[in-house]
């Protein structure tokens, strides 16, 4: 990390390859016709994509980041959490940092269970954000915009200690996510791995 400054190699992963008569549709997000979509040319993308994170690690960049958007040709990151998986076996220096899954699109405990693995399949290099999401995201998932914050998780801040800060992070992320309530809640929270033997007594 270098010092008080530090250069993230942020990616959207956008599909580029748009029809001659795409500025005759209104947008590109929601409801572009998926029928210009090649998965041929998708997947030579990816592998150029996949292959810049990994070169952004090689000249020094002190993080590569993934995130989520959903029915757009600006990003083909449905799920960064299957990128950042396909990355960190590749990346040995960089931080990896999913910013991120909005947690009112998923159960808490599964998101908070894969960012557990990722964290230790990184060796704790792993950041994670959890944003609201916006209104692309509520129509493909889909979501009431008139709920979208009361069904936001609210994580509180834990004060940072070197290696801990994630840990409790997502230990207060499945906790709210148990409780059962207006938008529901899971009953069976089993071990996630390194989370919880390694937050330290207050």
């Amino acid at each position: 990390m270098s010092g008080t400054v530090r250069f993230d190699f942020m990616h959207f992963m956008p599909y580029v390859h748009l029809p001659e008569n795409h500025k005759e549709y209104k947008s590109t997000w929601v409801d572009f016709p998926n029928k210009y979509y090649d998965p041929k040319r998708g997947h030579a993308l990816y592998q150029r994509y996949l292959a810049e994170l990994v070169l952004a690690d090689k000249v020094g960049f002190d993080a590569v980041v993934v995130n989520e958007h959903h029915n757009t040709a600006y990003s083909m990151m449905a799920a960064p959490n299957l990128i950042a998986a396909a990355i960190i076996p590749q990346i040995k220096n960089a931080k990896i940092c999913v910013w991120g899954t909005p947690p009112n699109l998923e159960y808490p405990n599964r998101l908070a269970e894969e960012y557990a693995m990722l964290d230790v399949l990184s060796q704790g290099r792993l950041e994670v954000a959890f944003p609201l999401g916006t209104g692309m995201e509520y129509w493909a998932n889909p979501i009431n915009p008139a709920t979208a914050i009361a069904a936001m998780i609210h994580i509180p801040r834990p004060e940072r200690r070197a290696g801990t800060a994630l840990c409790e992070t997502l230990c207060v992320l499945v906790e709210r996510g148990a409780s059962p309530g207006r938008f529901g809640g899971s009953r069976s929270l089993g071990g996630l791995p390194g989370l919880r033997a390694n937050v330290p007594a207050s």
